[in-house]
């Protein structure tokens, strides 16, 4: 008596059960056997299902590029992005013959990019750039999770989607698998996967050197980067071949700045001296995503960070609005601006990632100068020394010792948790320190970075404002923790001013925090600037005469030039060539002619 052939133990599943009943009908028929009606019907039934999947991946698939499409602005470039895309996904279904399975990681691969890009905008007003890549890199080299639980509740469709595809992609092997073996004979043509590769290259290659692209590149960056209407993937090609050919545009940035006689320095520059008072010690604070209360309904009448500030202060000082160029993070944006004098979108696309795009080419920022005065120049980070390029980056500006968050002592790692006084208290110690030249300290702050309102800062803080006028969560969380940060402010001006020696110190916001706020409806019209970009300045020194100075409103790349005036430094050529240029144009990088913005551009990039 035979017994029954068991069931191999590879081949447990559902999915291969069945097609191993499908796979037996079939080999009857081959072999002239009698089929029954039940394996026949299975047979079938499982083929349907496994065109049925094929060409349900295909459809999705089809509809995302058709999606994608769509965002873009002309016929011409809608089809061929459509094409890419398209062209694109062919790569993965014929890479294996698990067509359905990788397809499906595919597409929620195109998924999660475009929610990812979705919560970007929504916390920054920006899109997704491809350097975004290496920030993501240094995060999970790190083990640096904080900014998923930051963004969970907005990354609600990435979590479903990828935890979906944790418990679908097996099953979809093992069918995939089932119906290879059984009843999915046929194989994609030989080369079909090269060719596939070539054919996307061939796309994209032409959708990169198409008038389309052209036309979009004659836009300044924020005309890109702000667009509603999703990520468009004319952007992201228009920005990874500017960032392959910056070699070869800052040069053609340099020589039509020659041409162009914008390079020669004005005979007003001085020699790099201090004169015989020396050159002052200088501290700058970046006060990250502050900006200054009195914008708001519920504290317009409080006088606000800058007026309690003068009240609080001794100090001679200078203060004012400030005009920046991001909202509700992409702070790097606003270090370089401040470093190094200049806006960095006037670089293009490039300028999205300056550290780690541009670092490398300048030559001319305000560390490297005061160095060749003879200061000492540290920076005091919140973060790791990797994060978005920053250590790199501020040593090519002239910062000589970076101290980041692992080397400030008692100061936690959790950015939720990192409370001023840990980095103030960093630059005390190195200014306690005895030394024959002046010291240049860079402190970056963290204190209100996003989320606000969401109950993650429960202690109460005192401070100048009345956290119970607050008519929202948000705005409550906020002057709670800016309490925190005018107490330690004011306290660092107070010492330093007091401390004997020459100090001089910058205070500004970087950006805006990323939540919606009640704006006071007096606050004056400005139809270039919007309020969303308007933070504060503030100039103190411990020498010269006291008495706050009239207000004035600055574009945030002007503060080094402005600083270097009140502390009683000469300009450096290159910040007396910038700011000759920038008078032609109301003092704004951004809405300078072409030949003065690629004027400006070049100077710090000049040996």
């Amino acid at each position: 008596m035979l017994s029954q052939r068991p069931t191999p133990k590879r081949c447990q599943s559902s999915c291969c059960q069945i097609g191993s009943t499908a796979g037996r009908a079939g080999g009857s028929l081959e072999t002239g056997q009698p089929v029954t009606m039940k394996s026949g019907v299975l047979r079938g039934l499982w083929i349907g299902i496994d065109i049925l999947a094929l060409a349900a991946t295909v459809s999705a698939l089809m509809y995302i590029a058709f999606t994608f499409a769509a965002r873009e602005l002309a016929l011409t470039g809608q089809v061929l992005v459509f094409l890419s895309i398209v062209m694109l996904s062919s790569v993965p279904l014929l890479m294996t013959r698990y067509h359905v399975l990788c397809g499906v990681i595919f597409i929620a691969l195109l998924v999660s990019i475009d929610q990812i890009d979705q919560v970007k905008f929504a916390a920054t007003l920006t899109r997704l750039h491809p350097s975004d890549w290496f920030v993501a890199t240094h995060f999970v080299r790190d083990f640096d999770y904080s900014i998923a639980v930051q963004y969970h509740r907005q990354l609600r469709v990435v979590h479903w989607a990828l935890g979906i595809l944790a418990v679908a992609a097996p099953i979809l092997w093992a069918c995939e698998r089932a119906a290879i073996r059984n009843i999915r004979p046929w194989r994609a043509p030989a080369g079909s996967f090269a060719a596939a590769i070539v054919a996307t290259f061939m796309c994209f290659t032409a959708l990169l050197h198409s008038q389309y692209l052209r036309a979009l590149a004659g836009f300044h960056d924020a005309d890109l980067q702000w667009a509603y209407n999703g990520l468009r993937i004319s952007s992201v090609v228009l920005q990874v071949g500017q960032l392959t050919r910056m070699d070869r545009e800052i040069k053609s940035l340099q020589a039509e700045a020659r041409d162009f006689g914008l390079l020669s320095t004005p005979a007003s520059a001085t020699a790099a001296t201090c004169g015989t008072a020396g050159c002052p010690d200088i501290v700058i604070v970046h006060l990250e995503s502050v900006f200054d209360p009195v914008l708001l309904a519920d504290y317009r009448a409080t006088g606000g960070y800058l007026g309690q500030m003068e009240k609080k202060s001794s100090a001679a000082s200078k203060s004012g609005l400030l005009r920046v160029h991001t909202w509700g993070g992409a702070s790097w944006i606003s270090e370089f601006a401040v470093l190094c004098g200049v806006d960095p979108t006037i670089f293009g696309l490039a300028g999205a990632q300056p550290h780690l795009n541009l670092s490398r080419y300048v030559k001319n920022c305000l560390p490297n100068y005061l160095k060749r005065l003879g200061y000492e120049t540290h920076a005091i980070y919140t973060s790791y020394w990797n994060f978005v390029g920053v250590g790199a980056g501020f040593k090519r500006y002239g910062i000589d010792d970076f101290i980041d968050i692992r080397r400030i002592k008692g100061a936690p790692t959790d950015w939720r948790l990192q409370r001023d006084k840990f980095f103030i208290d960093e630059a005390r110690r190195i200014l306690a320190q005895p030394s024959r030249q002046p010291r240049f300290i860079f402190v970056s702050t963290n204190w209100n970075h996003s989320p606000h309102g969401q109950g993650s800062h429960l202690e109460t803080y005192p401070g100048p404002f009345d956290i119970g006028k607050a008519s929202d969560g948000s705005t409550r969380d906020y002057v709670n923790r800016l309490n925190d940060t005018f107490t330690e402010m004011a306290k660092l001006e107070r010492d330093l001013t007091a401390r004997g020696k020459p100090t001089v110190m910058l205070f500004y916001g970087d950006h805006h925090p990323a939540f919606v706020k009640k704006y006071a409806p007096d606050l004056p019209a400005d139809p270039y600037v919007r309020t969303d970009v308007l933070t504060f300045y503030r100039f103190a020194r411990s020498y010269g005469p006291a008495g706050a100075s009239p207000h004035a409103t600055l574009w945030i790349e002007e503060l080094p030039t402005r600083f270097l005036e009140f502390a009683g430094i000469p300009l450096p050529p290159a910040m007396a060539t910038i700011r000759a240029l920038r008078e032609k144009c109301n003092n704004t990088d951004g809405r300078c002619p072409a030949p003065l913005k690629i004027g400006i551009g070049a100077v710090i990039l000049e040996d």
